[in-house]
């Protein structure tokens, strides 16, 4: 695919979604095939991201799964271990010296924002957004150079992204960032219960409904 006219830099880097999660709050459902405004979560999210970078991978705890969206997929190395254990098996499956980490359940990230936290993540371990709220939503560019300390934590049980971003040099997106890419404070959900799924199909307005997320596909 041809690459939109951003920093060669960042376009020689590669992204991870990380999906199959259990989605407790949601029921069990596949929060990467929920739609938002007539379109699967990770078909926004490819959208958003494969202009900026050389590959896309999916992480997946499942063998087989999403072979139908026609990307890579590599499986977590140490499953049953979350956000960690995602991110170690990105950064297991790359060569490229920056790796984009995405939850699968973003609707509404932007091409123009994540290349603004692609560049902020060029002379540190980690870039990563902050949410007004103060949460830290799995969004970052995280160095290749980072997966020895990502495998310690790993075997020392502290599976948290928080765990990770004080374990590292981080540089913060924080709110006075992400504001101006985010009109409607949108930017960074994460669709964890039904009234997050509800709020994202009121913004996408009345003739974009879709299912609940029991019958979503």
């Amino acid at each position: 695919m041809a690459k939109s006219p951003h920093d060669q830099t960042i376009a020689q880097w590669d992204a991870a979604i990380l999906v199959g999660g259990r989605s407790r709050r949601l029921g069990g459902c596949d929060k990467a095939r929920l739609r938002v405004g007539g379109v699967c979560v990770i078909d926004r999210l490819v959208a958003a991201i494969q202009p900026l970078v050389r590959h896309v991978v999916l992480v997946t705890s499942a063998r087989g799964a999403y072979g139908d969206l026609g990307l890579p997929t590599v499986q977590d190395r140490v499953p049953g271990r979350g956000v960690l254990a995602g991110i170690d098996a990105a950064l297991a499956a790359t060569d490229a010296s920056h790796v984009l980490v995405v939850a699968c359940d973003m609707p509404f990230l932007q091409g123009a924002f994540l290349a603004e936290l692609l560049r902020a993540g060029r002379d540190t371990q980690v870039a990563v957004a902050r949410a007004p709220d103060g949460r830290y939503p799995v969004c970052a560019s995280i160095a290749r150079t980072c997966h020895l300390t990502v495998q310690h934590l790993l075997e020392a049980g502290r599976l948290s992204f928080r765990d990770l971003l004080g374990s590292l040099q981080v540089r913060e997106l924080g709110p006075e960032v992400v504001s101006r890419y985010d009109p409607d404070g949108v930017l960074l959900m994460n669709l964890n219960t039904p009234f997050d799924y509800a709020r994202a199909l009121a913004v996408c307005g009345p003739d974009r409904r879709a299912s609940y997320p029991h019958d979503a596909p």
